[in-house]
């Protein structure tokens, strides 16, 4: 997805009327293959070179509200899917839409073969590699959780979810960021990989080519690429998501603090016209000389600046055709109320007032600019492809269901020729509008009551998407619960939880002394086995820091490699899933596979670990990537403040060494220092392996998993351990530092075409910068999972009270665990504007806390732990990663979440109010930006 605004002010309509003299000679050749797939071919032996088209019926239409999101995603991931000679699709266009994803890309004759073979690889058989998930599923949620929170979300979400109230979903704005934030690599996978067998089958794909070639020869060259024997001829049946409701309402408000108090706009949709007559009726009123901008302009009242700030537009979208109108005016003389209900009826009166001459004009128009937009075969070829994807949209006679797409493409101009201007005068007076106004925060409070009276609804943030209204729900949860529904087996039953787990993990030794925890996890057919590294970053970090992370890369690369070159040979049925990780005190590496390969996985680990070699490719590769990690990360407003709040709190110099604003510490680390320290990671010493998932299936006994781990990890020679490191806690007086913050804007463009930017620098002395509080967790009040659960419920409170305030409406609440270790619990706030608003919504939403019903709280304690912190015992990887964080510390809280799990189970109102001074306002350690009012 791509952040855009929504601009209504320009033309989005498809109106196919007429064609060109080059295309009617030659016309587009059509074929079918034998599984489905349509094949179009435009020769074209004026170009020079050859533009393919694969395009798929999967588009934003298409999503339920638990895969919202995922068609994009799955559209920016296409060309990565080769099992190799992606270099091939390097120059791919992909992009998800409305009712299609295409992706198109121009190329020589020469190219034209293996371009085509490599395109049928990427729709039909993909590989989804890891680094690829991750990556493009992470800039997507980055990019998700910005436009969720952008003035232009608000906007397309709470339109969106008002016109098409019934599947609000199927949208670009109507994905759901808390159930996709919550996504991991292995999750996503499945998720697309059942959108590549629901939908990229070849009977819902079509091929367009157009250039020098014969169809003869690309007719050819489909069947031997896109016609095999192994390729599903069907699609599956698609679960159909639909509210159980339709909204009636039609008038709205629009408010936020960052529309212009100075101006107002107000947008009016008309649904129910036909597809063709849409189109005209929006030509005729786009007019500036038509009877509608007229009779506006000439209402002073309205402040209109000119004909140029009304607009008229149609946009054919989930098989529904939009007459928009809307227009843009200063502030009125008349309060908003009154100019925005006098707008809509200047409207209604003067809709139908245009004449017949100007329906035949408009018509005329209509045909001459459809015959511009066929200046070429590549252009022919792409309105040939929306029209493919958007066919079910027409309402076609059973003649024209019998002709090709290119034949019905082409009778378009019949078709509006056809169109009758007193039918068009009826659908206009039938249809009511919806009207959408947009209004400042504080302007809306002198008129809100009349809006009211009026029948408008007021629509803010709190209400704008369909994930934040309570009439959906209920689809929400079943969303939810498509997604998390192991949640509700494992902790139905408390008591039946703890015995079920704490009987399901087993702990031996190797031969060397390696710790291995096995926790077995039914039903499924996967197992994840996770090698853990004593050390993490804290490792060397006062000498070295940095090594770790490139050390651990290396590895990774070249596990990957290897398991990689075993799938391309067969001996893997399915790709295993392998990610990397490093924490503060360790690190590991984790892959996850099916039960019977799990053999294979452990040798391919040993293999890559004792026999595979570090090229300096590897090494420069890992280092790139972590220098820009590192200017990225030390960039961040939040970990300035973290830095600063290190250096304060914790005397030891190895933690601060980790949270250093020193952008260079990976320039003294070279290929020589990097193969001088990797045998370190030979050392037993320094392993726990974890496993999780079906291990019945996977090694059959305890004894076969004891072999295969002892003639592999366990012929390694233990040395000595990695020392571990205690942090010493400075106690500072003052409980308040200000930070001066180093206010750097990133940006992906080169410097060579960025140029000098900005042009003009424009002053500010606002600031929205973040600020920290340092909450101290003691050991003699409370256990570390109590006090975490706490923490994160009174969070979710401050984010609610945030919400209640103009001045902290804006703030976003996040809340770090306190760890072993490290017992400080940390709230941060983004979007801070003063300290003093803040340190009042907090004062007061701790009394507020405090004297709520302690019963509720401790339930709703649990419940928030519950969610957040055992989240991950959802999959065999995330049950990895929640162990490996308890056997850090020691290896004998293996099973230390079940026990964490019962103590939460056991917090009561006694346990709260002795929690709960330690968050008290004079005890916080608070971090301020120096530039915070």
């Amino acid at each position: 997805m791509k952040n855009r605004i929504k601009k209504f002010l320009v033309c989005f309509s498809f109106i196919f009327l007429s064609l060109s003299a080059l295309c009617a000679d030659d016309g587009v050749n059509e074929y079918v293959l034998e599984n489905g797939l349509r094949v179009f071919v435009l020769e074209d032996f004026s170009s020079a070179l050859v533009r393919v088209e694969f395009a798929c019926r999967a588009g934003f239409s298409n999503q339920t509200p638990s895969n919202a999101g995922f068609f994009p995603l799955y559209a920016r991931l296409f060309k990565y899917t080769l099992s190799e000679g992606s270099s091939l699709l390097e120059g791919l266009y992909s992009e998800c839409f409305d009712s299609s994803s295409r992706y198109i890309i121009t190329v020589t004759s020469d190219e034209l073969t293996p371009v085509l073979k490599a395109i049928s690889e990427a729709a039909f058989d993909p590989v989804f590699l890891d680094s690829d998930i991750s990556r493009e599923l992470n800039r997507f949620k980055k990019e998700v959780k910005e436009n969720a929170g952008s003035i232009e979300g608000f906007i397309n979400a709470s339109i969106d979810s008002r016109v098409f109230s019934k599947n609000p979903w199927k949208h670009d704005s109507g994905i759901y960021p808390a159930l996709f934030s919550k996504t991991s690599v292995a999750e996503a996978r499945a998720v697309l990989s059942n959108i590549n067998s629901s939908y990229y089958v070849p009977d819902n794909c079509a091929l367009f080519i157009s250039g020098p070639v014969t169809s003869k020869d690309i007719l050819t060259l489909a069947e031997n690429y896109f016609s095999k024997e192994n390729l599903r001829k069907k699609s599956v049946s698609k679960k159909e998501v639909q509210a159980d409701f339709e909204n009636d309402k039609k008038l709205f408000v629009l408010s936020d603090p960052e529309f212009s108090p100075d101006m107002i706009q107000v947008v009016m949709q008309y649904t129910k016209l036909q597809m063709d007559r849409c189109d005209i009726a929006s030509a005729v009123l786009n007019e500036d000389s038509s009877v509608l901008k007229q009779n506006l302009l000439s209402d002073k009242d309205l402040k209109i600046i000119s004909a140029q700030y009304i607009n008229a537009a149609s946009t054919h979208k989930s098989r529904m055709s939009r007459l928009i109108i809307q227009s843009l005016m200063e502030s009125p003389k008349k309060n908003p109320a009154a100019a925005a209900m006098s707008f809509v009826k200047n409207v209604n009166d003067s809709l139908c007032l245009f004449s017949q001459k100007d329906f035949n004009d408009a018509c005329s128009r209509l045909s001459y600019d459809f015959k511009k937009m066929i200046d070429s075969s590549a252009h022919l070829m792409n309105l040939l492809s929306e029209y493919w994807a958007l066919k079910d949209s027409y309402d076609l006679s059973q003649s024209e269901k019998e002709k090709t797409y290119f034949e019905n493409l082409m009778n378009r101009a019949e078709r509006i020729n056809a169109q009758s201007y007193e039918e068009l005068i009826e659908e206009l007076k039938a249809d009511v509008p919806f009207v959408f106004v947009f209004v400042n925060s504080k302007v809306l409070e002198k008129y809100e009551k009349t809006f009211k009276a009026n029948g408008y609804e007021i629509v803010t943030v709190k209400n704008g998407s369909w994930y934040t209204q309570s009439l959906y729900e209920n689809i929400k949860k079943a969303g939810e619960e498509e997604e998390l529904y192991q949640e509700e087996e494992l902790i139905a039953n408390e008591d039946l939880f703890v015995e079920k787990n704490l009987d399901s993990i087993l702990r031996f030794n190797l031969d060397n002394k390696i710790p291995v925890i096995v926790k077995e996890r039914k039903p499924g057919n996967t197992v994840c086995v996770c090698f853990n590294i004593d050390g993490g970053e804290l490792y060397k970090s006062k000498t070295d820091y940095g090594l770790e992370h490139v050390l651990v890369d290396c590895l990774y690369m070249n596990v990957d490699k290897i398991l990689y070159e075993k799938y391309r040979q067969k001996i893997f049925k399915f790709y295993p899933v392998v990610t990397e990780n490093v924490d503060l005190k360790s690190s590991s590496i984790t892959i996850e596979c099916l039960a019977e390969d799990f053999d294979y996985v452990i040798d391919s680990f040993y293999e890559a670990l004792v026999f595979a070699e570090i090229i300096p490719a590897m090494a420069d590769a890992s280092l790139m990537e972590r220098k820009t990690e590192q200017i990225v990360k030390t960039g961040s407003h939040v970990f300035q403040l973290k830095s600063a709040a290190v250096s304060s709190l914790f005397k030891s110099k190895e933690l601060s060494a980790v949270y250093t604003l020193n952008q260079d510490v990976y320039k003294k680390i070279n290929f020589s220092r990097i193969i001088e320290n990797y045998p370190e990671f030979l050392n037993a010493s320094r392993y726990k392996i974890i496993i999780s998932g079906n291990c019945a299936d996977s090694f059959k006994t305890e004894e076969n998993l004891r072999k295969k781990l002892n003639s592999t990890l366990g012929v390694l020679a233990a040395k000595d351990s990695v020392k571990k490191i205690n942090f010493e806690l400075n106690h500072p007086n003052k409980k308040v530092k200000k930070v001066k913050i180093n206010h750097v804007f990133l940006t992906d463009v080169s410097r060579d075409k960025a140029g000098p930017r900005p042009e003009v620098l424009i002053p500010t002395t606002e600031f929205l910068d973040p600020c920290q509080y340092w909450i101290n967790y003691d050991s003699e009040l409370s256990s570390l999972s109590e006090f975490n659960a706490l923490l994160l419920d009174f969070a979710d409170y401050l984010q609610k009270k945030c919400h209640e305030n103009e001045n902290t409406a804006k703030i976003v609440v996040k809340a770090d665990y306190a760890l072993p270790g490290i017992p400080f619990g940390v709230v941060t706030f983004t979007n801070v504007r003063d300290v003093a608003s803040l340190e009042n919504m907090y004062a007061e939403a701790l009394a507020e806390y405090e004297a709520e019903n302690s019963a509720l709280c401790a339930s709703r304690c649990k419940n928030v732990w519950i969610r957040n912190y055992l989240e991950p015992t959802l999959s065999n990887a995330g049950t990895c990663r929640l162990i490996e964080g308890y056997i850090c510390e020691n290896i004998d809280n293996f099973d230390g979440y079940v026990n964490d799990y019962k103590s939460v189970h056991t917090m009561d109102d006694e346990k709260i109010r002795n929690i709960l001074p330690l968050f008290e306002g004079e005890k916080v350690f608070k971090v301020y930006s120096a530039d915070t009012k």
